[in-house]
């Protein structure tokens, strides 16, 4: 946003850009939490399901019976660590500002008089910009990490089934 000419767009546009921004930027925080919650989710799931194949496997008195189990308790345990990756976010950005980040000694200069509303917002805008990047990239990443331990818990889950079988 950095080769914009600001100057080209009436103070209607930028409020007009500023909304829609705006709305962009609560979508990307909605998807970021959802990404969360269902990681959450399925972090329980696993662990219920590695929590049962440790009681299976405790009950179990021969390794041959409980082959299946161990398999599908490592499938798990990798399946949880890719999903703990991604379930805690390294950067999250909520909507918004501090008010220090709008009313500072910058928008107070001469140049600004009568000009500072349009000044605030072009900030904004440019802030909502990276933070819009910023929670799409972590939600992105989130997504991805979900799918890869979903991806491993039904590759362990075959492969338990089929030493379940052969057993």
């Amino acid at each position: 946003m950095n080769n914009i000419v600001w100057s080209k767009y009436d103070d209607d546009a930028l409020a007009f850009v500023y909304s829609e921004s705006s709305k962009m930027m609560d979508e990307t925080f909605k998807s970021f939490r959802e990404a969360g919650n269902k990681g959450f989710v399925a972090l329980a799931a696993y662990s219920g399901g590695l929590s049962y194949c440790f009681n299976q496997i405790i009950k179990l008195e021969s390794l041959r019976q409980a082959l299946p189990y161990i398999i599908m308790a490592l499938g798990l345990l990798i399946a949880i660590s890719f999903l703990w990756k991604s379930l805690f976010p390294r950067k999250m950005v909520i909507p918004g500002a501090f008010p220090n980040t709008l009313i500072n000694n910058f928008f107070e200069n001469d140049d600004f008089k009568g000009t500072q509303k349009r000044q605030m917002t072009i900030t904004k805008l440019i802030d909502h910009n990276e933070a819009i990047k910023t929670n799409l990239d972590q939600a992105v990443a989130r997504a991805k990490g979900m799918k890869t331990s979903v991806f491993v818990f039904l590759t362990f889950l075959f492969f338990s089934l089929v030493s379940a079988f052969i057993c």
